[in-house]
C-alpha cells in the first residue's frame, strides 16, 4: 500500500439504502476491503469514513455498464433485419457486438475505472 492509497472495510449500513448505487452494489451482510483513494486528509487505522460516488459518475457508470450494451444489441439486431440477415444471423451479429462491447467497457475500466470508485468524503470518528 502506498501513502495516496488506503484499505477500507466496507459493511453495508442502513445509508445504503440512500445511496446511488443501492441497486446494482455488490456489498451485502458480508464485508468487503477496498483500496481507495486518501486525498489529503488525515486517516489512521480504526476510524470510521464516510465513501461517496457522486451522482452524476454514477449514472455515467451505469450507462456505461448497462446502456451502451443494450443500444449496440437492439442497433445491431434491428441492422441484421434490416440488410434481410436471417433471424440467427442478425442475433448471433448482436451477440457479437456485445461480446465487443464488453471486451471495451473492460478496458475502459482499466483505463478510467478509477474515476468511478468511491472517494473518502469525511472522517466520521474513531473506532474505540
Amino acid at each position: 500500500m502506498n501513502e495516496k492509497e488506503c484499505l477500507v472495510e466496507i459493511t453495508k449500513a442502513a445509508a445504503c439504502g440512500s445511496c446511488a448505487l443501492r441497486e446494482s452494489c455488490s456489498v451485502e451482510t458480508k464485508k468487503i476491503i477496498l483500496k481507495v483513494p486518501r486525498r489529503e486528509m488525515e486517516i489512521h487505522e480504526g476510524e470510521l469514513v464516510e465513501l461517496r460516488i457522486p451522482k452524476s459518475r454514477a449514472i455515467k457508470a451505469a450507462f456505461v455498464i448497462y446502456g451502451v450494451p443494450m443500444i449496440t444489441f437492439i442497433g445491431l439486431l434491428s441492422l441484421g433485419k434490416l440488410l434481410n440477415f436471417s433471424d440467427t444471423s442478425a442475433l448471433l451479429l448482436a451477440a457479437g457486438g456485445l461480446v465487443a462491447d464488453f471486451v471495451l467497457i473492460h478496458f475502459y475500466d482499466k483505463k478510467r475505472g478509477k474515476d468511478f470508485s468511491p472517494k473518502i468524503a469525511r472522517v466520521l470518528k474513531a473506532e474505540r
